[in-house]
Formats: C-alpha cells, structure tokens, sequence
C-alpha cells in the first residue's frame, strides 16, 4: 500500500491542494472540495500512468 503526501495551503480565496509526491496540483473553494479533488486527480494520474506506478490500495494524509 502506497502513501502519498498531500499539502493544502490557503491562497486568497482558495484551497490549493498538491500531492507533492506525484507533482498533482488541484485548487477549490473549500478545503473539503480540494481534499476530495485532490484524491481524484492523483487516481487519475495514477492511471493515465499505471505502467509507472501502481494504483491500488491508496491512501492520503
């Protein structure tokens, strides 16, 4: 099972969130709607490139 570190900083009136081991970057208007995207966004890379990385069992912190 793969971790993977997300950071979510508050610029202006948005949340910008990076999954900064995949360099995934996702900006929202709430923290709740940028946590969420940010976990679709990086399963979406993740596929887009499963032949580099593996996509199961994955988790957030």
């Amino acid at each position: 099972m793969k971790n993977y570190n997300i950071v979510i900083l508050q610029e202006w009136k948005y949340f910008v969130a990076k999954n900064i081991d995949l360099w995934v970057v996702s900006q929202w208007e709430t923290l709740n709607e940028a946590l969420e995207n940010i976990k679709e966004a990086s399963e979406l890379f993740l596929e887009d490139n499963n032949s580099i990385f593996n996509t199961s069992n994955l988790q957030y912190f």
